[in-house]
């Protein structure tokens, strides 16, 4: 004995053919929302891949004005956007006087941020 789903349609209730149209709407919300998440997550991924070499290069020469410039140019990159939520939490970076081991860095300092502790990590310029 086989049934297909049209006679198990046809042999369901009301309420089981309510809970079928919840199921399916919400799987159509669900299946909406990965792929505009996904969409999101391709267009940040190719502008994080521009966004990377020209903000490598201004941290090569030095420039952190316009590397911090840059990032507010690219809004939906990855890493624009730490960069310049780092700057709004008010992290300053600031050039490291003595540098160690000979390898050109900056240093984070974490002063004006909203917890009490000062924080300094190396970041080295590759």
């Amino acid at each position: 004995m086989s049934m297909s789903l049209i006679d198990l349609w046809n042999s369901m209730g009301w309420f089981a053919r309510g809970i079928v149209f919840v199921m399916v709407a919400m799987s159509m919300a669900s299946l909406g929302i990965s792929l505009a998440k996904w969409w999101r997550l391709n267009r940040a991924q190719k502008e994080t891949a521009k966004f990377a070499p020209e903000f490598s290069r201004f941290l090569q020469e030095e420039q952190m004005e316009g590397a911090i410039a840059l990032a507010g140019k690219y809004k939906k990159s990855h890493i624009a956007r730490v960069l310049t939520g780092a700057r709004r939490s008010g992290i300053a970076l600031t050039r490291s006087s003595v540098p160690d081991s000979g390898t050109r860095g900056m240093t984070v300092r974490i002063s004006d941020a909203p917890w009490p502790r000062i924080v300094n990590a190396r970041v080295a310029i590759v």
